[in-house]
């Protein structure tokens, strides 16, 4: 301790002669670089008697590294949990010590240190454990670790899995549904709405890259295939200073590194789709892989009659290499499309023939690389590439003895990043973490580049293009403190970001704080305050069914959308962590929010985007959340409730008046219970009940000329029916010679209720007498009707592991 001390003065004049010898320099300069000095030499002076013990936890079966592992010292009473890549780094006070190693689906484990001169480098392996979670007391007080998250969500993948799905598709997205402050687009959608805010507000990551878009199948399920899915973690308020460019949420996902002991193959085959995952060691406990991909191979539309040709597939790869014990590196791979066609006529020659196609996806490759510096110091650094696109083409061909013509039209969106990413993890004791970093992005944007062709014997031929792009840098520089002093934590720090486009710069800092005041040993009382910019805008036709999103970016003309949010909220631990309460409340205000005006379309819009849009929205969201989990045991999950609003106001719609956006819900409910029979037999159970989303009926309808005028008072004047469903779902694995089966059964809307999709307007027919002893149907009044979109649906997969 002695020696970190004269080595701090040793800086500090050398600091002071350096500034001394410059008599011209700037006289604010002396100071601030003085207290750099402070701030840089004062972490080392409590570095002095601290033993330091850190590594890697990992899977003893697979050699996966393991998240959100518990590492816990029980003479000083020291916790920390392992970062996204399984890393932690412990300060013990005594030269000896006992840990417990502790993760979700694994056997605790019980480490006795010998007396330590010195930090060391400790890699601890966890056995998986077939059974539930239960809690081992085997030592006297609570496992505490850092309490510094607010508003944050994990839920784990084996829970996921034996959650009920739709047509057997294993879906993290439908999972988060199911908690508080979270809404979802609809009847079987994988669209999802945080605490009022639209979906373009949601940042999507896998593996540290963002997605654009995560529907497949017209957004019955999303992208994330569970078979590579390590971990999961859904962030609604108190974002780490590290995210950013979205204002309502943070979906941060982790995919698997691959079994670096054997080689694996797991699959299954459901209703929409079949998937197959191999993984194994490339250099046996040294370097992995992991491949997954997944198509659909049954033509369902077709063979309910609806006619589309729909298509969709996804791959995903990585490769890890431990370099080192200091180094590992990743690749990263995803790539995902959907691909659907409505073709109608051309059955002969002389029948003109329309074909529509619409096609979206996402491409992304990531390299990474991890390094510690010493045991204080964890390092990430990220390039990557991602890309999404939406092709829409319409095409009419007409070949008779009269009349040749042919019409083409395709609109092109998208947008392309290449991005740097830097972050840096500084563990300087027991009590203060600092994490620094910056980020760098180039976006190309395609907002809509239109072509457009007409040819024929009796028209005019026409060739038309409008290929737009536009190019802007994103710039980010953070840095947050974490301090732990027991009965109170706190997390602050800032994030400033440059945004680049032409000759326009926008600079914007953003403030957050987390902190959490702890009392009565189970209590913890917290408050959040954060400040989100986003530079990119999302327009989107909502009612049809599929995705059509236009990613645009900010420019003069629309400036970027500025979030607040204020949370609070109180905590309650029971039985040593097994059981949760919650309570939280939360105020959001946004500016800046854009949208379609009405009846407006990219579709032949020529001229600017910006021109199609209004301007200047603003959205003021609140609510409060009531959450109680139980976390282990054979029977476990959470039931939560949440009152909340989301109202919308531009200047130019509903004559100013505010309204409420379309998924806004006062009222939501849900229920998650699984339940482990055995070993081998689990059940599960979700419920959900929810205040009908908001809709625009006309308040008036009359008669002019024989044609109907509908007169709209106010937008979203109307709320459609309550919303409440029971999915239920039973899993049994059995052990095979060749490995293991597992058979899933899941039943959607267990009691056939028939909740509302959307409402539509036709007229009644009545059966009238001809006068002739037959009957005519005779268009009666115009009524509203409801349309449903499933009702008593079961539902199979068949998976298998060997």
């Amino acid at each position: 301790m002695v020696l970190a001390h004269l080595e701090c003065i040793r800086m500090i004049k050398k600091y002071i002669s350096f500034l001394n010898e410059r008599s011209n320099c700037n006289a604010l300069f002396m100071p601030r670089t003085l207290f750099i000095s402070i701030v840089i030499c004062l972490p080392l002076s409590l570095f002095g008697q601290q033993k330091i013990i850190s590594g890697y936890l990992y899977d003893k079966s697979s050699n996966e590294s393991i998240i959100e592992g518990v590492i816990f010292s029980i003479p000083s009473k020291n916790g920390v949990t392992t970062n996204e890549y399984g890393y932690y780094s412990l300060r013990l006070d005594s030269l000896d010590s006992i840990i417990i190693v502790r993760a979700y689906g694994y056997s605790d484990t019980m480490i006795s240190l010998p007396k330590l001169k010195r930090g060391i480098s400790l890699n601890i392996y966890l056995k998986p454990k077939i059974t539930s979670f239960e809690e081992i007391d085997i030592y006297s007080g609570k496992m505490k670790v850092r309490e510094d998250e607010m508003g944050v969500m994990s839920i784990p993948m084996k829970d996921v899995k034996r959650m009920p799905n739709l047509f057997g598709e294993v879906d993290i997205i439908k999972s988060y549904q199911m908690t508080p402050g979270v809404q979802s687009g609809g009847e079987g959608s994988s669209d999802y709405y945080v605490r009022g805010g639209g979906a373009e507000q949601n940042l999507m990551l896998l593996d540290d890259v963002p997605l654009y878009n995560i529907s497949h199948f017209g957004g019955f399920f999303s992208v994330f295939n569970s078979d590579i899915i390590k971990n999961t973690k859904l962030i609604k308020s108190g974002f780490p200073s590290q995210y950013g460019g979205r204002l309502s949420s943070v979906l941060d996902v982790r995919s698997k590194e691959g079994n670096s002991k054997e080689l694996i193959a797991q699959g299954a085959v459901g209703l929409l789709s079949t998937r197959l995952a191999v993984e194994g060691p490339i250099v046996k406990n040294k370097a992995s892989f992991i491949v997954s991909g997944r198509i659909n191979p049954i033509p369902v539309f077709r063979l309910i009659g609806n006619g589309l040709n729909y298509h969709f597939n996804d791959l995903n790869a990585k490769v890890n290499w431990d370099v080192s014990d200091n180094d590992k590196l990743f690749l990263s791979f995803y790539r995902g499309r959907d691909k659907v066609k409505d073709k109608s006529g051309g059955e002969t020659d002389n029948t003109p023939s329309l074909k529509n196609t619409l096609s979206w996806g996402n491409t992304m490759v990531a390299f990474r690389w991890n390094h510690k510096f010493g045991s204080r110091v964890f390092s990430n650094m990220t390039l990557y590439n991602t890309n999404y696109s939406y092709i829409e083409e319409f095409e009419f061909k007409e070949d008779t003895d009269t009349s040749k013509r042919n019409i083409y039209n395709e609109l092109f969106t998208g947008v392309r990043d290449v991005g740097f990413k830097y972050h840096l993890s500084l563990f300087l004791n027991s009590k203060i973490d600092l994490n620094l970093g910056v980020n760098s992005v180039f976006h190309r944007f395609t907002p809509n580049d239109i072509y457009y062709e007409q040819t024929g014997s009796d028209i005019e031929n026409i060739s038309r293009s409008n290929n737009t792009k536009m190019d802007a840098l994103e710039n980010i520089a953070y840095s947050e403190i974490n301090i732990d002093l027991g009965w109170l934590s706190v997390k602050g720090g800032v994030r400033y970001s440059n945004y680049i486009l032409d000759s326009l710069t926008y600079n914007n800092f953003e403030p957050r704080l987390v902190s959490s005041f702890n009392f009565f040993e189970s209590w913890s009382l917290k408050y959040s305050y954060t400040v989100m910019n986003q530079y990119i805008h999302l327009l989107a036709y909502s009612g049809t069914g599929l995705p059509s999103d236009y990613w645009m970016p900010t420019n003069s003309e629309v400036p970027p959308s500025k979030g607040l949010q204020h949370s609070i909220g109180l905590y309650k631990s029971l039985n040593k962590d097994k059981y949760i309460l919650s309570l939280e409340g939360y105020l959001k205000n946004t500016n800046n929010i854009i949208q379609f005006k009405p009846g407006e379309t990219l579709i032949g819009q020529v001229g600017s985007w910006d021109e199609t849009v209004e301007k200047n929205g603003k959205n003021r969201s609140y609510g409060l959340e009531f959450m109680a989990q139980k976390k282990r045991g054979d029977l476990h999950g959470w039931i939560s409730a949440t009152y909340s609003r989301s109202l919308l106001q531009f200047d130019n719609l509903n004559e100013g008046r505010v309204f409420p956006f379309k998924y806004d819900r006062p009222l939501s409910i849900n229920v998650v219970a699984i339940y482990d029979l055995n070993d081998n037999v689990n059940f599960s159970l979700t419920w959900q009940y929810g205040s009908g989303y908001p809709i625009t009926l006309a308040d008036e309808i009359y008669i002019h000329n024989g044609d109907y005028i509908f007169h709209y008072d106010d937008i979203n004047n109307t709320r459609m029916r309550d919303y409440h469903r029971l999915d239920v779902s039973f899993n049994h694995t059995k052990e095979k010679k060749w490995g293991e089966r597992t058979w899933t059964i899941s039943i959607f809307n267990l009691y056939n209720r028939k909740n509302p999709y959307y409402y539509y307007y036709e007229h009644e027919y009545e059966n009238v007498s001809d006068g002739k002893g037959g009957a005519e149907a005779v268009k009666g009044d115009l009524k509203l009707y409801q349309r449903s979109l499933f009702n008593f649906f079961p539902s199979f997969s068949y998976s298998f592991k060997f």
